[in-house]
């Protein structure tokens, strides 16, 4: 399996649209090799694209554009957004199936708010049916 971490420095990037490399793993027993990819001047949807050239199976990363997050699920590629931290510890993280743990989600976007259905936040949605004052 290849997993890609999009980074910037040795920190997964905030944004996938910002970041300078890309962290890519081939997970097979025992150590995995670890190859970077240059993305800078590289366009967004450029970006995505390189993805399925890549053979990338998973992508973690922080945010990204839903209509990218769209383009990379229709290209088969299976998408794990609002993660932060060192790309080696949020590898590690992912082989243990332990990224729900706090220290690896973004501010703003509990695990617990992200529909399973879209793999978004539902931050800023009400999940409970209201959230405004009706009068």
């Amino acid at each position: 399996m290849k997993i890609a971490i999009p980074v910037s420095g040795d920190r997964v990037s905030t944004v996938f649209d910002t970041a300078d490399e890309l962290f890519i793993i081939e997970s097979k027993a025992g150590m995995p090799p670890v190859e970077t990819k240059s993305l800078k001047g590289t366009p967004v949807i450029a970006k995505a694209a390189m993805l399925k050239t890549l053979d990338i199976q998973v992508l973690i990363c922080g945010a990204l554009p839903r209509p990218v997050e769209y383009m990379i699920e229709t290209a088969g590629i299976r998408v794990i957004p609002f993660i932060r931290g060192t790309a080696e510890e949020v590898f590690a993280a992912f082989l243990k199936d332990n990224l729900d743990d706090h220290i690896f989600v973004m501010p703003g976007c509990r695990r617990q708010q992200i529909d399973t259905q879209t793999g978004l936040c539902r931050r800023g949605r009400a999940i409970n049916g209201g959230g405004r004052n009706k009068k």
